[in-house]
């Protein structure tokens, strides 16, 4: 049993290596300052997914938040008003997630809140009217794989789209490290936004 967990390990290590290596150094450096721009002059991060994306957007929102920068997900039982100050993060491996795609598109065109997609499919609806992207190499599993050359799908043995997901989680980590090292933020002043009754 040790010697399969060790070799699963590698496996999901592995493919996260090809998945992130896919990631393009400009558009992430273009994603920190969108976010800085944003909080910079009082706006909000407005973070849109689905399934298991929403949880990995959920831990964005919670990180940005100990940060000192509002954010909401748009799930939320209460979100703030949206507006033209603000940003919204929509994550959808395929750029079609219909909920994720109408609420992107209809603050965009409503409101005038600047909107990113992360994803693998450049060639989706949300990516066509997104203002910016970062985008990785999808599982094969994934609905409406784009036709780009460099997106090709990583042949993954894990079900389903948990290599996609994975990939989020450490991108929004990332850029969460990003962010703290341009706002000069420790993880003691993150802490100081913990809950402080657990």
């Amino acid at each position: 049993m040790k010697n399969n967990l060790k070799n699963l390990k590698r496996q999901i290590l592995d493919e996260l290596n090809e998945s992130l290596s896919s990631i393009d150094a400009d558009s992430f450096d273009r994603l920190t300052a969108a976010v800085l721009r944003t909080a910079g002059r009082g706006g909000k991060v407005y973070g849109a997914a689905a399934g298991r994306m929403l949880f990995v957007m959920q831990g964005l929102v919670m990180r940005l938040n100990q940060m000192g920068i509002r954010a909401n997900c748009v799930s939320d039982t209460y979100v703030e008003p949206i507006s033209a100050d603000d940003l919204v993060i929509a994550l959808t491996s395929s750029g079609t997630t219909h909920t994720v795609v109408d609420f992107g598109l209809r603050a965009k065109e409503k409101t005038g809140a600047e909107m990113w997609m992360i994803g693998c499919n450049p060639d989706s609806p949300l990516a066509a009217k997104a203002d910016g992207m970062v985008l990785f190499r999808p599982s094969g599993s994934t609905r409406m794989l784009s036709q780009n050359d460099r997106l090709t799908p990583i042949n993954s043995a894990q079900p389903m789209n948990c290599l996609n997901e994975q990939t989020a989680l450490l991108l929004f980590d990332a850029l969460i490290m990003n962010l703290m090292n341009e706002r000069g933020i420790t993880g003691s002043d993150m802490n100081a936004r913990h809950f402080n009754l657990e």
